[in-house]
């Protein structure tokens, strides 16, 4: 049997990093923007006045580091809430990791897993691994796999 938590647990480890990185990732974009624009509006205030192209060119950068500060900017405000929520609570990811760890003990238990008759010995399904419980998808697989369709009046498998 698959360890159908496993996915689960994964995906939600998954975005817990991504967000995590993703926010944090955002803040140094934005700092770095500031940054540079303060190099660029000191660049405007102390140097020589411009031509209509260098000042165009500095235009153009300051725009397009306030664009780039504002998606990170925006992007944050969105993920504020989340973040703090998985920040603050530390216990979170370790009990998802908890749970994926259980999770892997159960299915080696269940797949070593044998019965032994109680009362009568002349079984023979002593010592038989359980194949009752299959996950719909690998029904569906094996289904499509057997499937049977009819080809110029004829009954052909798959």
């Amino acid at each position: 049997m698959d360890n159908i938590v496993e996915p689960y647990i994964t995906s939600v480890i998954s975005v817990f990093n991504n967000i995590k990185s993703t926010y944090e990732s955002n803040i140094n974009i934005q700092k770095e923007a500031e940054d540079e624009l303060n190099d660029l509006n000191h660049e405007i205030e102390l140097s020589h006045p411009k031509n209509a192209s260098d000042g165009y060119k500095l235009y153009r950068e300051i725009r397009d580091l306030r664009l780039k500060r504002r998606k990170a900017k925006e992007e944050n405000e969105l993920m504020e809430d989340f973040y703090k929520f998985l920040n603050q609570n530390h216990d979170f990811k370790n009990k998802i990791q908890q749970i994926q760890g259980s999770a892997r003990k159960l299915i080696e238990k269940q797949q070593s897993r044998t019965y032994v008759p109680r009362r009568r010995n002349d079984l023979t399904i002593a010592g038989e691994h359980s194949t009752a419980y299959k996950p719909f998808e690998d029904q569906m697989k094996e289904f499509k796999k057997n499937k049977a369709f009819v080809k110029n009046g004829k009954l052909r498998r798959a």
